[in-house]
């Protein structure tokens, strides 16, 4: 994005990460008691000015600063996390990725993401622990299973893979599960084999390491308590270690996204709603595939200790977008759909940020949107939870 102010002086374009992982470095540094690891990123000190401040170190803020520096070469940029990296919503959630959507605009973004989750690993030299294992949804009544193979169809024409599982199928891959419910009868399933899960405080770790390297820096323990604004645009930002100038804030900041929007002014049209999970002791290995109960949308895998990790989820209402303030950029409102699309969030705010227009992937999903009445949720009716 073209900017009024000068430019300060650039970062080094590349800082040192400790060199690649790779097995033969993991069996000398086992030789060697594990002491000559370095830190995965560097430390650093907040400088007065940069050309893009990230407010947020959770796997959206990352991944924004990550494609800025690798798609566009912009590294004089800012990454700040009010506490240490990783501890917040990204190493708190249920780990799946998926892009097996109804509303194309949706199937579309969320391929483009489950993409960029197949090469991570390899992009950012990193195991994130990517097990596409299957994510395999429940049906339960034949209406169910039309509207499942609907959106079966749907993902086919726009070249995403989906299959449909009688239940004897199902019982073959999943033979735990009550077919025979009483209530609920078990009918059938809907899977797509590349869907999976991935490790949740590692994908932080690694897209926090890979930027680093590039030149971005990762500033812990700094929140940020007011906008600075003037004349209609944003001018930076003001922390717990100081006043920060920047041409371009962007605010990835989850479920406090409406809490910083009011440090501009701005009131959004999300709520911010508690999404709980729970994980079990490690027990033996029994579930190889992410399973989705059709009849309210409770879900459970099982993580690679053993856990099995339950959850569930309310519709969100994702943004990606300009505000009203100039130079001030959005990326919020995912509720239980934001771990799955960080790699295509970060790349197409990235790609916002750089060119001050939308990425054509993430195009519906602009602020305007609400006024204008084009819901893009999976079930059509709007971001209220009331309503869901």
């Amino acid at each position: 994005m073209n900017s009024p102010h000068p430019r300060p002086r650039p970062p080094t374009a590349k800082r040192s990460s400790g060199g690649r992982y790779s097995i033969w470095r993991l069996l000398r540094e086992g030789l060697r008691a594990q002491r000559g690891w370095p830190r995965a990123w560097a430390k650093a000190t907040p400088r007065t000015r940069y050309r893009v401040v990230i407010v947020g170190g959770g796997g959206h803020g990352l991944s924004t600063a990550f494609h800025l520096a690798a798609e566009h070469g912009i590294t004089d940029v800012a990454v700040l996390e009010r506490g240490p990296i990783g501890l917040g919503n990204v190493g708190r959630n249920t780990t799946i990725i998926r892009s097996n959507y109804f509303h194309p605009d949706n199937i579309r973004f969320y391929e483009l993401s489950l993409r960029l989750w197949e090469r991570l690993e390899k992009e950012l030299n990193f195991n994130a622990m990517v097990s596409q294992r299957g994510t395999l949804n429940l049906f339960h009544t034949e209406a169910q299973r039309d509207l499942f193979t609907r959106r079966a169809n749907q993902m086919r024409l726009l070249g995403v893979d989906a299959e449909a599982l009688s239940a004897t199928e199902v019982r073959r891959l999943v033979p735990l599960a009550d077919l025979e419910n009483g209530r609920y009868p078990v009918l059938g399933g809907f899977l797509q084999p590349r869907g999976g899960t991935v490790r949740h405080d590692a994908v932080a770790w690694g897209y926090a390491r890979a930027a680093s390297a590039a030149g971005v820096d990762i500033i812990e323990h700094c929140e940020v308590e007011g906008l600075a604004l003037g004349r209609g645009r944003v001018n930076g930002v003001e922390t717990a270690r100081g006043f920060i100038e920047a041409d371009t804030v962007c605010l990835a900041v989850a479920g406090h996204s409406s809490v910083l929007a009011k440090m501009a002014g701005l009131k959004l049209p999300i709520e911010s709603h508690v999404l709980q999970a729970f994980v079990t002791e490690p027990v033996k290995p029994l579930l190889d595939v992410v399973l989705t109960y059709g009849a309210g949308h409770f879900y459970i895998s099982q993580s690679d200790k053993g856990g099995l990790v339950f959850g569930g989820a309310i519709d969100g209402s994702p943004i990606i977008s300009r505000t009203p303030i100039e130079g001030l950029i959005l990326n919020g409102g995912w509720c239980y759909g934001g771990f799955k699309a960080i790699p295509a969030g970060g790349l197409t705010t990235a790609h916002l940020i750089a060119h001050g227009t939308p990425h054509p992937a993430a195009a519906h999903l602009e602020l305007g949107r609400f006024a204008a009445g084009r819901t893009v949720d999976e079930r059509g009716i709007g971001p209220f939870p009331y309503l869901h």
